[in-house]
Order: structure tokens, then sequence, then C-alpha cells
């Protein structure tokens, strides 16, 4: 059995755990802008893109965060 690719993802996993969290942390700070924003001057309209941004921008975040622990938990699995 080839395990290079296993070894690979393993040894390189830290390397991607913090640029994974400053991505997240800069999506969950645009979210919570657009939603502010939206808060202090609402509009009317039936689609705001201020609103689409604020909730793109936490589906991304979720998305990130639960990527980096998902890598976190089989570094650790495999590790172990």
């Amino acid at each position: 059995m080839n395990t290079e690719p296993l070894e690979y993802a393993i040894s390189h996993a830290p390397a991607s755990w913090t640029p994974i969290l400053w991505i997240a942390a800069i999506l969950t700070v645009t979210s919570i802008a657009s939603s502010v924003w939206l808060k202090l001057s609402p509009s009317d309209n039936l689609y705001d893109i201020r609103e689409l941004v604020a909730r793109v921008c936490i589906l991304a975040s979720f998305i990130a965060i639960t990527l980096n622990f998902v890598i976190g938990l089989f570094a650790w699995l495999v590790v172990r």
C-alpha cells in the first residue's frame, strides 16, 4: 500500500490551519459588517446585496472552520 500521499497530507496539514483560520476570520468580519450595515440602513428591496454577502460569508466561514476541524481531526487520528 502506497502511504506517501497520506504522509504528505499529515505533514502539511498544520501548515493549512493558519490560512484557513484567517480566511474564516475575514469572512466572519465581512458578514458582521454587512449585517450591521443592513441593520443601520435597511432597504425595501426584496433582494439586497448586503444580505446576500452576509449569508454567503457566514456559510463560507462555517465551511472553512469545519474543513479546518476535519483536517486537524484526521491528522490527530492518524498520528495517534
